[in-house]
């Protein structure tokens, strides 16, 4: 059998795990079903359903911004670019921000709220 190596100890992963697990806590204090899909890779990382009907496919991702720098007097959010068929399946992007354990999901009001404590 052939040595395998996991990414469990990739920092980036274990960071990228806490988003999700924060993004999971935050949706459910705010009334929703969360649902993790049973494969490890694919184009949804959560599924939530409120009782009043919205439904949400996300992709979590840990929240960065860029630096202010020339005419940017402000950070600002590095938006990711959806693949095709996040697109088809009206995936949607969640950003936490882990140290403020803060989740931001554009488009959607007023719930679940930019930040939950």
């Amino acid at each position: 059998m052939e040595n395998q190596t996991s990414d469990y100890g990739d920092p980036r992963h274990q960071l990228g795990s806490l988003a999700e697990a924060i993004a999971v806590e935050i949706l459910t204090r705010n009334g929703f079903y969360v649902f993790v899909p049973f494969r490890k890779t694919g184009p949804v990382d959560l599924f939530a359903i409120h009782p009043d009907g919205r439904e949400l496919k996300l992709d979590v991702k840990t929240d960065r911004s860029r630096k202010p720098a020339g005419r940017r007097k402000n950070p600002s959010r590095i938006h990711r670019s959806k693949t095709d068929i996040q697109k088809q399946l009206g995936v949607v992007m969640a950003y936490v921000d882990v140290d403020k354990r803060a989740l931001h999901i554009p488009g959607t009001k007023p719930t679940p709220p930019t930040i939950m404590e």
